[in-house]
């Protein structure tokens, strides 16, 4: 029985999903504080679960193109209410904040080219968030805001923050997709809701919290 608890254990550890370092530990402790000062936990309607890690990805030259950023911390969290998962949230913190900067700075004219040929016009792409902004904060730092649109069997829109701190060099990047959450599915449930009411608002909030407390 011992063998089996402590091999179950184990088992658990290792998951790919699961942080392991006090590092990867900590970070995922600071970007679910973030999500949750934003959007509380709430038993059957929202709750976070274990997501899949990758690195920031930034618009491509061409449609369907994309590039990533190596990032040293990186976190993943999916969304869960109503027994469905409503979205995925991946958060990372990136000492090559240049180049992220770099590739934020361009999103604004390679995102015509992500939503070349789609039937929707621009103040309606604007409603659902799909449009490009960038700003400086009171302390300098730049917040960049754009979408990734990825055109296939469908079309998946994947929202992105960026913070970049001048003062380090460094960026934070958030990027979410919330399609069921703020869709037609759940969308009476969800309207008021920060990542449907102020996707932008909500991944700057997301950003500084998470630049904050690292």
């Amino acid at each position: 029985m011992l063998l089996c608890v402590a091999a179950t254990a184990q088992a658990q550890l290792q998951l790919p999903n699961m942080p392991q370092t006090p590092e990867e530990k900590q970070f995922y402790a600071v970007v679910s504080r973030a999500v949750t000062q934003v959007m509380p936990l709430e038993k059957g309607r929202f709750a976070l679960t274990l997501g899949d890690r990758a690195n920031p990805s930034f618009p491509g030259e061409a449609q369907n193109n994309f590039e990533q950023v190596p990032c040293e911390r990186l976190a993943a969290f999916g969304f869960l209410g109503y027994a469905t998962e409503l979205g995925k949230l991946t958060a990372a913190a990136c000492k090559n904040g240049a180049r992220v900067r770099e590739l934020s700075a361009k999103a604004r004219a390679r995102l015509p080219l992500m939503m070349a040929g789609l039937p929707i016009k621009e103040e309606d792409a604007r409603k659902i968030g799909w449009y490009y902004a960038q700003e400086t904060l009171s302390d300098g730092a730049e917040f960049y805001y754009f979408p990734l649109i990825a055109v296939g069997h469908g079309v998946l829109g994947v929202y992105s923050g960026v913070l970049y701190d001048k003062k380090t060099g460094s960026a934070v990047v958030i990027q979410t997709e919330a399609r069921q959450m703020c869709g037609e599915n759940f969308v009476k449930e969800f309207k008021d809701a920060p990542f449907c009411a102020d996707m932008r608002g909500t991944l700057k909030r997301l950003a500084q919290s998470i630049r904050a407390a690292m």
